[in-house]
C-alpha cells in the first residue's frame, strides 16, 4: 500500500479544510507514492522518535504538531529543525500532520476528550469547529478534577478554582487553549462551570475565576497523547497486510 492511500483515508476523518488558516498540516516530509514498510504513531516529531523508526522499520510517522510550522530558507543542521528534516530524508522517512484539524474533528482530540471525561455527547465551542462542550452528571469539582487526572495521566494538573462547586457542563480545548485570551469572550457568554485547556496564562486564568469557571491546567503533552489512540484506531480500520503500525508514547 502506498502512503497516499493511507493519507485519504486521515483526510476523511480530518479534512485539511477544518485546520485553522496559521496551521501546517499534511504531508510535510515525504513521497505519496512510496510503498509502506510501518506505520509509527506519535504527537511530536523527535530525535529518539526517529530513531526508534528506523529501528522498527517504519517508513511513515503520522504525528500530532508540524515538523514545519514557520517558514524556513534552508535545511541545515545548524538548526533544531534542521537537523531533523535531514534525518528523516536521509532514512527515507515520510511525515504526516493532523494538528487543528484534528483537534476540530468530531471524532477528534476536543470531543474524545469531553466524551472521556463523561459526557454522553459533545459540540462544538467556537462556529470555527475549536474546542468543545459537553454536560457531565452533577458532580464536584474536586471529584471532576480526578476524573481528568484519571483519563489524562497527568498527575501534576493544577486546579484554580472552588473545589465543592458543582459540575454540570464543561469545556475543553486540547494544547495551548489556555493562552487565548478570545477565549475568555467566548466562555463568558456560556454556562460552563469547568474550562479544561493547557499552557494558561496568569492572567486568563484570574479572569476565569472572577466570572465563576474554575480551571484545569493540564500539561501540553498529556493533554494531547490521546491522538495516538484516535489515529491508530482510524488507520486500522483498513486491513493492512504486513505493515506494522505502532504508537509512540514519546515525551521528549
Amino acid at each position: 500500500m502506498i502512503i497516499k492511500k493511507i493519507i485519504d483515508i486521515m483526510q476523511s476523518y480530518a479534512p485539511n479544510s477544518l485546520a485553522l488558516s496559521f496551521d501546517n498540516v499534511g504531508l510535510i516530509v515525504g513521497d505519496p507514492n512510496v510503498e509502506i514498510t510501518g506505520i509509527a504513531i506519535a504527537v511530536d516529531v523527535t530525535a529518539s522518535c526517529i530513531d526508534q523508526c528506523i529501528r522498527d522499520n517504519n517508513n511513515l510517522l503520522i504525528v500530532h504538531h508540524p515538523i514545519i510550522f514557520n517558514p524556513i530558507k534552508s535545511i541545515s543542521s545548524d538548526s533544531y529543525v534542521g537537523e531533523l528534516l535531514l534525518k528523516l530524508i536521509r532514512n527515507n522517512i515520510n511525515v504526516y500532520v493532523s494538528h487543528t484539524n484534528m483537534d476540530n474533528s468530531e471524532i477528534g482530540i476536543n470531543h474524545t476528550l469531553v466524551k472521556l471525561f463523561g459526557c454522553g455527547c459533545s459540540a462544538n465551542l467556537i462556529c470555527d469547529g475549536s474546542g468543545a462542550v459537553g454536560e457531565v452528571d452533577e458532580i464536584t469539582f474536586s471529584g471532576f478534577s480526578n476524573k481528568v487526572k484519571a483519563v489524562t495521566g497527568d498527575d501534576t494538573i493544577r486546579c484554580y478554582g472552588d473545589n465543592d462547586k458543582p459540575i454540570k457542563k464543561i469545556a475543553v480545548i486540547s494544547g495551548a487553549g489556555g493562552r487565548d485570551s478570545d477565549v475568555v469572550d467566548i466562555l463568558k457568554h456560556s454556562d460552563v462551570d469547568a474550562f479544561i485547556s493547557g499552557e494558561f496564562k496568569y492572567n486568563i486564568i484570574l479572569e476565569l475565576i472572577s466570572i465563576g469557571i474554575n480551571v484545569i491546567d493540564v500539561s501540553h503533552y498529556e493533554c494531547e497523547k490521546v491522538f495516538i489512540d484516535i489515529v491508530y484506531d482510524i488507520v486500522n480500520i483498513v486491513q493492512l497486510s504486513g505493515i506494522n503500525i505502532v504508537k509512540y508514547y514519546i515525551f521528549p
